[in-house]
């Protein structure tokens, strides 16, 4: 199964994409900080096809390098704000969504979109 680790403040709105996601079949992994999102990596052992960040988390960028060293060919999607752009990991990103525009709960399937066009171009999904 695609699975889809979402570093992301908002619970609501990871709550509600990962139900968009896993009727389409992907599994959404959320988690509020990196602590937990590297504890859940190590307990559930996924294959990490797509990483979903919050720009305006801290250390995130450290995160992302991380994570590529772990998951050579993980997608990442940043949520950027207008304060929060990701300088130092923004040219590793496959996808950018707007913080709050792309948090709309309208948007729900929007971003799922976004998700399941790159797990269907890396060929996972």
């Amino acid at each position: 199964m695609t699975s889809i680790l979402m570093l992301d403040r908002e619970l609501g709105f990871m709550w509600a994409l990962g139900e968009e996601l896993w009727k389409r079949g992907m599994q959404a992994i959320p988690s509020s900080s990196i602590n937990e999102a590297h504890n859940l990596l190590d307990a559930i052992q996924p294959q990490l096809h797509i990483l979903w960040i919050d720009c305006s988390m801290p250390r995130v960028c450290e995160f992302v390098e991380q994570i590529r060293a772990r998951y050579q060919s993980v997608k990442i999607i940043g949520v950027l704000s207008g304060k929060w752009r990701c300088k130092e990991c923004a040219s590793e990103f496959a996808a950018t969504l707007e913080d709050p525009e792309d948090r709309d709960p309208d948007n729900i399937s929007y971003c799922a979109n976004v998700v399941s066009s790159l797990v269907h171009a890396s060929g996972a999904g």
